[in-house]
């Protein structure tokens, strides 16, 4: 049990409980599995410090170790909304309005008795448990999704092929349609290889590495995202080239399709992505440039956290995702020995009423395979 002064919520579980000394508003107990609610905590999980919640109290989601939880029902001077709080607080709640000092140093001997504490409260690790178990539902939906409609446009494309050699037999079109075919078919294994990696990142230590031609991988991952791209018109453009082999796992290949398919999902409808290649003896740098949503200036280290999404994609946008791209990216780079970097253009432009920014990801290769031979 954790024996906090404040109400609480432990991240990856469904459940406000009683402070210690506060406790839960009857109101907030009633509403606190409400869409307003869910939504509220959603956005939480990306916020620093203390926000408003849509009923007048404020919460703040606090790290505690590897673990965060939500302080919630919060009624703190100059942050809770004072009438819309007080209209919900029975006298049977206990809940006074105190300032942020008496908050901050609440919080503070919170975290010493914690840290004091060598014993990880039961809650946390049930809470990483649930967490998981979500998680590998998350990505078990998605990928069922994403397979069900992969199948589906491969089924379509393979009765038009049937058609065409059964019919008319137009030479181009058949072509076209093999080629589609082709794509969707590495497109599926790509989806079920990103499955298998996001539930089990240690996956990528137990694959076989082979030489890799990179500018070829990447060329194959841009063509398999055709539709996406010719969908929102994008431009995507291929500049330089590549001779040398890189020694590498095959989860590589699927590092390339998630930067291409984040670029191509986050661009502006008509905008360009670049992908620059330079290469110098046994060394290779690729560059991928596309406009995307500018996040805060205290977000861009956060980018590459599992599950992190910028509050400009999430509050401004329809774009889906569950900020596991950068993350599965960051951990192919890792286990494979490539630099990888991100960044984030000060020269910004809007596209529909949204702030947008040139979003840099660099990868760097050393120690490539030349003419058949490695220098060392």
């Amino acid at each position: 049990m954790i024996i906090s002064p404040f109400p609480y919520k432990v991240i990856g579980t469904d459940e406000i409980k009683d402070g210690c000394v506060f406790n839960i508003p009857n109101f907030c107990a009633k509403r606190q599995k409400s869409m307003d609610c869910k939504l509220f905590y959603s956005k939480l999980k990306s916020s620093i410090g203390i926000q408003k919640c849509p009923f007048g109290f404020c919460a703040e989601r606090v790290q505690f170790g590897d673990q965060d939880i939500y302080f919630t029902c919060l009624n703190i001077e100059k942050h809770s909304k004072k009438k819309d709080a007080l209209r919900r607080i029975k006298n049977t709640d206990f809940n006074p309005r105190i300032s942020l000092s008496k908050y901050e140093q609440l919080k503070s001997l919170f975290k010493e008795s914690l840290t004091s504490n060598c014993n990880v409260p039961v809650e946390f690790n049930e809470a990483k448990q649930s967490a998981l178990l979500q998680n590998e539902r998350e990505a078990l939906d998605n990928a069922i999704h994403e397979i069900n409609n992969l199948t589906n446009q491969l089924i379509s494309r393979a009765d038009k092929l049937s058609d065409e050699v059964s019919g008319n037999f137009d030479r181009e079109q058949i072509e076209v349609l093999s080629k589609n075919i082709y794509a969707l078919s590495n497109l599926l294994s790509i989806r079920l290889g990103s499955y298998n990696l996001e539930v089990d990142p240690s996956i990528i230590k137990q694959t076989t590495e082979i030489d890799i031609a990179i500018f070829k991988k990447i060329e194959k991952a841009y063509k398999c995202l055709q539709d996406s791209i010719n969908k929102n018109k994008i431009q995507v453009n291929l500049k330089g080239n590549s001779y040398n082999k890189y020694k590498s796992g095959s989860m590589l290949e699927i590092a390339f399709f998630i930067i291409l398919e984040n670029a191509v999902k986050y661009s502006p409808r008509g905008e360009t992505v670049d992908v620059n290649f330079s290469e110098i003896d046994d060394s290779l740098t690729v560059t991928f440039i596309n406009w995307g949503p500018k996040p805060s200036d205290d977000e861009i280290k956060k980018l590459n956290m599992r599950g992190y999404r910028s509050r400009n994609v999430q509050n401004q946008t329809d774009i889906q995702g569950r900020g596991i791209g950068l993350f599965l990216v960051q951990q192919i780079c890792d286990a494979y020995n490539i630099q990888f970097q991100y960044s984030i253009e000060k020269t910004y432009k809007k596209f529909n009423g949204i702030i947008y920014a040139p979003f840099s990801i660099k990868l760097m290769f050393k120690n490539m395979i030349v003419n058949g031979s490695q220098i060392n």
